[in-house]
């Protein structure tokens, strides 16, 4: 038995028709798998642009938090530093004022002002 080729011919009306939707359908569905294969070309650049900008902002917002740290560490350096220059003036004081009394002699009201001076500015610290 040879096999025949089959023709719209020897085919019933509604199977043409079904088979017709069938091809139609695939045409259509390849189209916009076309189309969406466009679309997401067309749209990538935009997408990792977007992500690298994502990317950018975590990094600046990471870098801003670095740098309150830090600002916090410079203030509290400045102030060890002014709480340092202030220690040292009362001690250079005081090493002058005992300097004093021992070339002199006299002038313990001088030396009894810078202790309670000292005093105080040990208390606040």
């Amino acid at each position: 038995m040879a096999m025949e080729q089959v023709t719209n011919a020897m085919l019933p009306g509604w199977v043409q028709w079904i088979l017709l939707l069938f091809a139609a359908i695939g045409v259509i569905g390849a189209g916009f798998s076309y189309i969406g294969k466009l679309v997401q070309k067309a749209t990538k650049p935009i997408s990792d642009l977007t992500s690298n900008l994502n990317e950018l902002a975590s990094s600046l917002d990471e870098l801003a938090k670095r740098g309150e740290k830090r600002d916090q560490r410079v203030d509290e350096v400045e102030n060890a530093i002014e709480q340092t220059k202030e220690y040292q003036k009362n001690i250079c004081l005081l090493a002058l004022l005992i300097a004093d009394h021992l070339i002199h002699g006299n002038g313990t009201e001088e030396l009894k002002k810078a202790k309670k001076q000292m005093d105080e500015f040990l208390a606040d610290k």
